[in-house]
């Protein structure tokens, strides 16, 4: 497959690329799994995601028709690690790559969720192409920043303008999970969770 050399239509005085709304992801489809964690030449017809070491997928950045040739259903947009002391350049960039790449996939049928786990810090960049009718932000949860998982929420429900969103959390264990539950919030268990026993259903 060809990746274009595309330019997509944008919101934003920096050209990263807008979200297509009608691509947007309706609910978690199943079995949600992490990118690199199967043979690329196995098919897989539920859900990506990239809460995993940037060296797994930064090769999709090369050649985004990779996560095409899996025939997903959806995915969730890379998860370009960046900190607090990362330069906002580079943080701006990593928007722009994986807002390009998630754009991209949506072209060619694929449904998106918007990553949200990226520092409060730089929230001012977090939604650059994300549409104000956006519903579905996805998340990784971590039982010592229950606190940090709260202000994503906050965060994707003030750019939408209420609470009318489809909230997801990807693992972080028991704690987790029942912040989940007392928000109302979906919640999707690890595979080290499930493989170790940890959590009970």
């Amino acid at each position: 497959m060809i990746v274009p050399n595309a330019r997509f239509a944008t919101d934003n005085e920096w050209d990263i690329p807008t979200l297509d709304i009608t691509m947007q992801a309706r609910y978690v489809d199943m079995p949600f799994v992490a990118w690199g964690s199967r043979k690329r030449s196995s098919e897989h017809c539920g859900t990506y995601h990239f809460y995993v070491d940037d060296y797994r997928f930064t090769a999709l950045w090369k050649d985004p028709s990779k996560l095409l040739k899996s025939r997903c259903v959806a995915a969730v947009e890379p998860n370009i690690t960046n900190s607090l002391d990362s330069p906002k350049a580079y943080v701006l960039w990593s928007i722009y790559q994986k807002r390009w790449m998630a754009r991209y996939w949506q072209s060619c049928g694929v449904r998106i969720w918007v990553d949200l786990n990226v520092p409060t810090e730089f929230e001012d960049l977090l939604f650059l192409g994300v549409p104000k009718q956006w519903r579905a932000y996805m998340t990784h949860g971590y039982s010592d920043r229950l606190d940090a998982t709260v202000n994503e929420y906050c965060a994707a429900c003030t750019h939408h303008g209420n609470d009318d969103i489809l909230f997801t959390v990807y693992g972080g264990g028991h704690e987790v999970k029942q912040l989940c539950n007392d928000h109302g919030w979906v919640w999707v268990a690890e595979r080290m969770d499930r493989v170790q026993g940890r959590i009970i259903a």
